[in-house]
């Protein structure tokens, strides 16, 4: 997990899997929120598209900010709301490569530890 892993001063990179989280979460963004002045970069490259990412991408986001959130002040900055959006789950989100033979011990080393496997 890449979890808010801060690359510079300017920017927060995420894996794909969390962005998706964050970015997905009704109970955050509400029905009317919106982001402005924001660079992404999915894998390195400047994109637009960024509702949903391969899970195993890394996300850079540099600035940004946050308007129209319903518990939450216009402008808040898409970064650290991102951060602090990562902070407070209650899980954590964990991309593996693995050789395909020791799939099934991975697996079930997870399911015994009570993890689950999307």
């Amino acid at each position: 997990m890449l979890g808010s892993e801060k690359e510079d001063n300017m920017a927060t990179t995420v894996s794909g899997a969390e962005w998706n989280g964050f970015y997905s979460d009704p109970l955050f963004w509400g029905s009317n929120a919106w982001h402005e002045d924001e660079t992404i970069y999915v894998d390195g490259v400047k994109t637009e598209e960024y509702d949903e990412v391969p899970i195993i991408s890394k996300v850079k986001v540099v600035g940004g900010v946050i308007l129209g959130l319903p518990n939450m002040e216009d402008g808040a900055s898409l970064e650290s709301s991102l951060r602090a959006w990562i902070k407070r789950q209650n899980t954590a989100i964990v991309v593996v490569e693995i050789d395909k033979t020791k799939k099934d011990a991975l697996v079930s080393a997870i399911v015994s530890v009570g993890g689950k496997i999307r």
